[in-house]
């Protein structure tokens, strides 16, 4: 397949960080751009990425094709990572309610609903997750999805984490993803992942018809 033929996976450089951004909020909607959910593409992309991309950047590949970055996969081998993500979120959160209450999403009323939801249900609505286990995190711009790079960044970061992986007595790796009526549960399970734990999420409730779930998966390294 030609695009397999022109993959790299790579460790990710400083050049490569808009290029994750940008995947991030144009995929953060079920793999669709974030926009009709919370316009401030920028202050998203680092409450889901800021805590990989300044604490442990040496987890992070990118996949390339063609000299053009086209998916990432950023990682963490700290158990208290969940921590570090709260942390992390609180200065572009607090940037987001400034913004609110300054008029600056006049424009974009979906954001108010948004940090609404951040502050009141996301917690409530994470999946549990499994102890002294690495976490994953990884998106692939549309395009260039169900040609198997994500199993090659995957793949990838077990081989080039593996002795730190094992050092730590690291055994398993773990995600939180959405499933939904067009990406059910089941396409998580042929993929060789297991269904770690799972709750009703209310974020896209008035975004897409159906359910959506939050799901913790897992996979033995």
């Amino acid at each position: 397949m030609a695009l397999i033929d022109n993959l790299i996976i790579r460790y990710h450089r400083l050049e490569d960080r808009v290029a994750i951004k940008d995947i991030c909020a144009d995929t953060g909607f079920l793999g669709k751009p974030i926009d009709p959910v919370f316009s401030d593409r920028e202050l998203f992309a680092d409450i889901m990425n800021g805590y990989y991309l300044k604490k442990e950047p040496e987890h992070t590949f990118v996949a390339e094709v063609d000299n053009q970055v086209v998916g990432y996969i950023t990682g963490s081998v700290n158990r208290f990572a969940h921590l570090g993500l709260a942390l992390n979120a609180i200065k572009p959160t607090t940037k987001a309610v400034s913004r609110l209450l300054t008029g600056k999403y006049e424009d974009s009323p979906q954001n108010k609903e948004f940090l609404n939801w951040l502050f009141t249900k996301a917690a409530l609505e994470m999946p549990n997750h499994p102890k002294n286990a690495a976490h994953a995190h990884f998106n692939i711009i549309d395009g260039f999805r169900y040609e198997g790079i994500g199993t090659a960044l995957i793949e990838t970061a077990f081989k080039k984490l593996g002795p730190d992986l094992q050092s730590r007595g690291i055994k398993n790796l773990y995600g939180e993803v959405f499933a939904h009526q067009e990406k059910p549960e089941e396409y998580f399970i042929n993929a060789g992942f297991n269904i770690y734990d799972k709750k009703e999420s209310t974020l896209f409730r008035n975004h897409i018809e159906g359910p959506v779930h939050f799901l913790c998966i897992t996979k033995e390294i």
